[in-house]
């Protein structure tokens, strides 16, 4: 009862205030270019959605929930819920053909990232799995740099690298090590997870966040749907047995959904690199909402890495020397 009533409180607010916060950016995109604090702003709340969305997967899971029920029911509560908004803003349901098959792949490089990341934690500690794909920033910074989209400083790249001696910290107590094969898997997760956020945010500041958001979820949910179907055998499908289930799956969804919808918006106005380090607070939000919700505490060491992640991202925005080029 008590996790229904936060869910149902957790649910609402950020919904609410989400939505009208990216009808406003997208009514003014037309006026003014927005400011940094709107785009930072709408990248911490994004990084607020998508730390919920762990701490709900597992209380769905843990209702008797499969993995692939999980997944598809996210890509389709996302795709139900963008319909409106994608009305709301005027933006195309269909985009044109030409932009079709790079929704198409940015789809797949949604799907293979959460089968990369989810095959290797069969054969690694979770931790470490989620240590390699939360580096997909740093990729993405480099990718931007190399091409001459943005100009990173200095003080920039040491704060990433201080980033990821935090992530460290963070993950140190789960750290297990793990065999190659997963280590690959976790690779090839993190650099779709990449290639994802790199396709998906330039085709936002052509064809908007919400159509893009809409058009990858329902082609992700098609693909999973798919998959479901075809390896009933290697993916088992079950509901959850409980009604505290059912509505972690919709928070799953709904979160999920906002999250990359701000996520987006956010990109077009500060740019992907800005827009990806700071949802490395990920984690460190994923931290605290599994402390409200499951009870899990931090270690003196993982609070430890908690709070360098957290000064070495303050440290990146003080000391951005970014040119947009694009």
């Amino acid at each position: 009862m008590r996790c229904r009533r936060i869910y149902g409180r957790c649910i609402a607010w950020p919904v609410v205030r989400a939505s009208c916060l990216v009808m406003r950016v997208s009514a003014g995109m037309t006026e003014r270019r927005p400011s940094d604090m709107v785009g930072l702003g709408l990248a911490v709340i994004s990084s607020l959605c998508i730390a919920v969305v762990p701490s709900a997967g597992k209380i769905a899971m843990d209702a008797g929930a499969s993995l692939i029920i999980l997944l598809v029911s996210r890509c389709l509560i996302g795709a139900v819920f963008m319909v409106p908004i994608v009305i709301l803003q005027r933006e195309a349901l269909f985009p044109d053909r030409q932009y079709l098959w790079r929704i198409m792949l940015a789809s797949m490089f949604g799907v293979a990232m959460i089968a990369g990341l989810y095959g290797a934690v069969r054969f690694m500690d979770v931790g470490l799995a989620m240590l390699i794909l939360y580096m997909y920033p740093i990729g993405i910074a480099l990718v931007e740099h190399a091409q001459g989209n943005e100009r990173i400083s200095r003080i920039q790249w040491a704060s990433l690298v201080a980033v990821a001696g935090g992530l460290v910290l963070l993950s140190y107590d789960s750290l297990r090590g793990g065999d190659m094969f997963g280590i690959g898997l976790s690779f090839a997760a993190m650099f779709c997870a990449m290639m994802f956020t790199i396709v998906s945010s330039r085709l936002a500041k052509t064809i908007g966040a919400s159509s893009v958001n809409f058009a990858t979820n329902l082609w992700s949910c098609i693909i999973l749907a798919a998959l479901m179907l075809g390896l009933p055998s290697v993916l088992p499908v079950a509901m959850p047995a409980t009604n505290t289930g059912w509505l972690a799956i919709a928070g799953n969804g709904v979160f999920f959904m906002l999250g990359y919808l701000l996520f987006f918006e956010s990109s077009r106005i500060i740019g992907i690199t800005r827009t990806s380090v700071v949802t490395l607070v990920d984690p460190l939000l994923a931290a605290l909402v599994a402390i409200l919700l499951l009870g899990q505490m931090l270690s003196p060491l993982e609070w430890t890495g908690f709070f360098v992640i957290t000064g070495s991202l303050l440290v990146f925005e003080r000391g951005k020397q970014l040119v947009q080029t694009v």
